[in-house]
């Protein structure tokens, strides 16, 4: 009873959101417009490492990109290539992956859940929208969405 008031008494704020979600799309006159501009930045940080074959695979250094940019690329994919490099990335993607597989082998013999990987749905898709691996927040959330996928799992033994 408490969640389907609660629920009813934010219908005109999810309508709200909706409408103004819906409108963007349809009113934006151009790609650049329904980015806010992103796809603008994307495509100079895009173009630079085509030219810079070697901050490509070695990167720039953290923050160190600035210097070349007077805005942040507002996509943590494209920083951390610019950042560290393609050697650097996928490094950081392989440490991420053998320590969530090494966890899993010691910690969870189950099957994995799908309420359980909507942390790391949602972590994904914001870091298509903004700078998150310059901020504190995103290795303890990284960490709590680790845990949950497997600690959550149905145990199965």
């Amino acid at each position: 009873m408490v969640i389907a008031f609660l629920v009813l008494s934010k219908i005109n704020y999810l309508v709200i959101i909706f409408n103004n979600l819906l409108l963007r799309f349809t009113s934006a006159a151009s790609l650049e417009q329904l980015t806010t501009g992103r796809s603008v930045i994307y495509g100079e940080y895009l173009n630079y490492l085509k030219d810079n074959v070697r901050s490509l695979f070695l990167g720039e250094g953290l923050s160190s990109y600035l210097v070349h940019f007077t805005i942040r690329p507002h996509n943590s994919i494209i920083e951390l290539v610019i950042s560290w490099g393609l050697f650097g990335t996928i490094a950081f993607g392989l440490m991420f992956f053998v320590g969530a597989r090494e966890y899993k082998r010691k910690g969870c013999k189950g099957r994995i859940v799908f309420v359980n990987t909507i942390p790391f749905i949602v972590l994904f898709i914001f870091i298509q929208t903004v700078t998150v691996f310059y901020q504190e927040g995103t290795y303890p959330y990284l960490l709590m969405a680790i845990i949950m996928l497997y600690e959550g799992a149905d145990k199965k033994e």
